[in-house]
């Protein structure tokens, strides 16, 4: 791994908590548009002309193109480095927001935006896991990755907010004019926090750990001693299957945070009311994450349970929506379901890289294609099914998806040997 004298003595002062809090702010700046997107539906569908279908299709395109190229751009962020992968995602981000304030006068032509930007979630969330395991001690990661994780729904909170604040006043194009404007800011805190030529190379030694890839095995009490590491490293069994369950439940949570607000006017609830639901459901899923990563770190033995607990409490809540409850209810049901059910990424991303420690991006690139196919299904089916039948039943499927995805992860935990590497 190699360094330049000029960028690490000044990322190495900043410490772990500036690359932590640089990789988690270029994560919110990725996701901000998606979630505008659904947030916004409403009024945008209005000025350009489609339904809630069209709108499940054009977020579909998002993950689309993140389940296509994360394993991908996994492996070129072990290669080029985890700061500029990340300032990489942040500008094509701020360029796609600018594109949808001025240029876009149709449905066709957002959801193709949406497919070209698709390449930032990986492109940002590879290179953080990167940066996490060279940068940020052990017995720390956990609360790093929920703190990275915890930006999403932050993402998410702010374009709920954007529905009375700009949405409902001056316009939708105007909200996706903050990405463009926290996109810089985004780049400069990379630039000083995360070293550019912080790379890996799976035949190299990881600095961080001590470890010496492709001659002896990663830091790890359950592997045999002397027994090599391939530079290639195969998806080991657990990791597969904690792939689908991220594939299913973030399904449930993409389909979830995508059609909140259009649930909750379609239920009567005005629209400045059902932005700040769905922005106290997103405060709630950064509680939860961090409340996670805290107990990831202090107690280890509970992420196992952690995890099946969150899954299973977003199927719970899912269902619970299925009952099309209304006002003061409908809002408490929702902050659960994604205080919950969208609280458990973080305890995942900290497990898949413990799995396959020589190589944390491209274990995070797994949970990234989980992640992505379940937002390029998620959100399409629930826009059919509420299209074309209701509400009540496009929530009632969530909450299936929901549970099989929490069946996924219980069988990976059920594994022996979860946390040790082949």
């Amino acid at each position: 791994m190699t360094m330049t004298s000029r960028t690490v003595p000044l990322a190495t002062r900043l410490g772990p908590s500036a690359t932590i809090g640089a990789s988690s702010t270029a994560l919110a700046t990725t996701m901000v548009p998606v979630f505008l997107v659904g947030a916004l539906s409403a009024v945008i569908g209005t000025d350009l002309g489609f339904d809630e279908a069209t709108t499940g299709f054009i977020v579909t395109g998002f993950y689309f193109t993140a389940a296509v190229v994360a394993i991908p751009l996994g492996s070129l962020t072990e290669r080029i480095g985890a700061g500029r992968a990340m300032r990489s995602g942040v500008l094509l981000s701020a360029a796609g927001c600018a594109v949808a304030a001025t240029l876009v006068r149709s449905a066709w032509q957002l959801g193709l935006l949406m497919i070209l930007m698709g390449a930032t979630l990986p492109m940002v969330d590879t290179g953080a896991a990167r940066a996490f395991t060279t940068t940020v001690p052990s017995d720390r990661r956990g609360i790093a990755f929920g703190i990275k994780e915890a930006s999403v729904p932050l993402a998410s909170l702010l374009a709920g907010l954007a529905v009375p604040l700009l949405a409902t006043t001056v316009g939708w194009r105007v909200a996706f004019l903050g990405g463009v404007l926290v996109g810089p800011l985004a780049v400069v805190s990379l630039r000083l926090a995360v070293p550019a030529d912080v790379r890996f190379r799976l035949d190299r030694a990881d600095s961080h750990d001590g470890a010496r890839m492709g001659r002896r095995a990663p830091d790890n009490p359950r592997t045999p001693a002397g027994r090599g590491v391939s530079s290639r490293p195969r998806l080991r069994r657990p990791v597969r299957l904690l792939a689908a369950s991220f594939a299913l439940s973030g399904a449930g949570a993409a389909a979830a945070v995508t059609f909140l607000v259009p649930a909750a006017t379609a239920g009567g609830m005005s629209s400045a009311n059902a932005g700040l639901t769905l922005a106290a459901a997103s405060a709630g899923g950064i509680v939860a994450r961090l409340a996670a990563g805290v107990i990831a770190d202090r107690r280890p033995s509970t992420l196992g349970p952690v995890l099946l607990a969150a899954m299973l409490a977003g199927a719970v809540g899912t269902s619970a929506l299925a009952l099309a409850p209304s006002g003061a209810t409908f809002v408490i049901v929702a902050v659960v379901t994604l205080t919950a059910g969208w609280g458990w990424t973080g305890l995942g991303f900290a497990a898949l890289t413990q799995v396959v420690p020589h190589a944390p991006a491209t274990a995070a690139g797994a949970g990234i294609l989980g992640l992505a196919l379940g937002g390029t299904l998620g959100p399409t089916l629930f826009g059919q099914f509420a299209a074309r039948g209701s509400y009540p039943l496009a929530w009632a499927v969530v909450a299936a998806v929901f549970l099989a995805g929490t069946g996924c992860a219980y069988a990976a935990l059920r594994l022996d040997r979860f946390m040790a590497t082949d």
